[in-house]
């Protein structure tokens, strides 16, 4: 086609979103559908015009993004059925992004005609949408399948493991006993099902409609992240590109904690604990890759993004909840974290404070330590190391340096504690 850089404009008021499922309907009449399970995402297309039997997908894998390495071809599953095969590592947020794809075509009859790499990392998918034919008693007639559809399977592993994922939910499709089963419909009506069972962890009474929708909507948004990172097997990419298997814990990405310890993460303990214990699990193995436990993770890369070292919190906050915990576990990581080399932690521990001249945010720097110590403290003294709970307790002190006792003049504000 030659209008592959026009963009279709859309009107709001055709827009439709619930937890699991997104539709739109664009102005050059093509109608599209959203859905996803844990880990595949499902698409599905209306056409407007199939004149030509045949719908043209751009993969642009140099969206957004610098890309460093990228690439799809075509692929055949074990049953011989062609897919696309994707992988995409780029750099933004965080230094290496890691992502394996399978796209796979749903509806009976699509094939996949040919895959062109038009310009460097932008792809056309072709795919051809034959008139299927089906015998009445009357006589043979021409019928077209009502959506086109699309499964997409990721993975931040490697390409067997975008297949495999792919794979583990196709075989979760019952298998319809006349006909066909929609995996589309089936899809959004078990992620809508999981959906409804979450939000209903957290009741609510009183208020009006208009009230609880806003409630239901950012218990939603709540929940949506952290995001799930390993596959269907277990396998995830850890924070030194090394790649491990957890069979027993699914591990999890996108730990925004200094925005999430307040808050979301004392929600999680109480609405979701099962999950909760999870990040958990997966700080922890954080720090036995990294020697520090999470600040700002995204796609097992440390952004290094805001300050303070709230994992700690987040850990101190299951233990005071009763969770079943390795106490031993969790103090150590503590303890190691607190005592790391970064962001003029050597200086606060010498001092007892940050200043504008020792590092930029310093006394935010400073607050954020001093509670993230408090923690530790307290989570020592459960552990039943006073020592270490004591040497803690004396760090989170550092707040009191900031406290002006005497008038303050230009040209002094950073000479040390008033």
């Amino acid at each position: 086609p030659d209008d592959l850089e026009e963009t279709v404009g859309f009107h709001k008021c055709s827009e439709k979103a619930e937890p699991g499922y997104y539709t739109v309907f664009l102005q050059n009449g093509i109608e599209c559908s959203l859905t996803a399970s844990e880990r595949v995402g499902v698409h599905s297309y209306i056409l407007p015009d199939r004149a030509d039997h045949r719908a043209y997908f751009l993969l642009d894998l140099t969206y957004r993004d610098r890309t460093l390495r990228q690439g799809a071809s075509i692929a055949q599953d074990a049953q011989g059925i062609p897919y696309v095969a994707i992988h995409r590592i780029s750099e933004g947020w965080a230094r290496q992004q890691s992502l394996y794809a399978s796209l796979h075509l749903e509806s009976p009859f699509m094939r996949i005609s040919r895959l062109t790499e038009f310009e460097e990392g932008r792809f056309l998918l072709e795919i051809d949408l034959p008139r299927p034919k089906a015998m009445t008693s009357e006589k043979e007639v021409e019928i077209y399948p009502p959506h086109d559809l699309l499964a997409v399977s990721l993975s931040g592993v490697d390409p067997e493991g975008a297949e495999g994922n792919y794979q583990n939910w196709h075989a979760g499709i019952p298998v319809a006993k006349k006909g066909w089963t929609n995996p589309f419909t089936w899809t959004k009506a078990e992620t809508q099902a999981a959906w409804q069972a979450e939000l209903n962890r957290a009741q609510v009474t009183g208020g009006t409609d208009a009230q609880k929708r806003i409630y239901a909507t950012a218990l939603y948004h709540a929940f949506s992240v952290p995001n799930l990172w390993s596959d269907a097997d277990g396998r995830y990419r850890g924070m030194d590109d090394a790649i491990y298997q957890d069979p027993e814990h699914p591990h999890y990405t996108v730990f925004s904690l200094w925005d999430t310890y307040r808050t979301a993460h004392p929600l999680y303990l109480l609405t979701q604990p099962e999950r909760a214990m999870d990040f958990i699990e997966t700080m922890l193995d954080h720090y036995d890759q990294t020697g520090r436990l999470p600040v700002w993770e995204l796609a097992a890369n440390e952004t290094n993004c805001m300050i303070g070292y709230h994992s700690v919190s987040v850990i101190a906050d299951a233990i005071a909840k009763g969770f079943p915990v390795d106490v031993e576990r969790e103090v150590t990581a503590m303890i190691g974290t607190a005592e790391s080399d970064v962001f003029g932690l050597p200086t606060y521990r010498e001092q007892g404070y940050l200043s504008i001249q020792d590092e930029s945010e310093s006394v935010s720097k400073t607050l954020e330590y001093a509670y993230d110590d408090a923690c530790i403290a307290w989570t020592a003294a459960k552990a039943g190391k006073d020592s270490v709970a004591d040497h803690f307790w004396q760090r989170s002190q550092a707040w009191i340096s900031f406290w002006i006792r005497r008038p303050v003049w230009p040209g002094h504000a950073t000479t040390g504690p008033s």
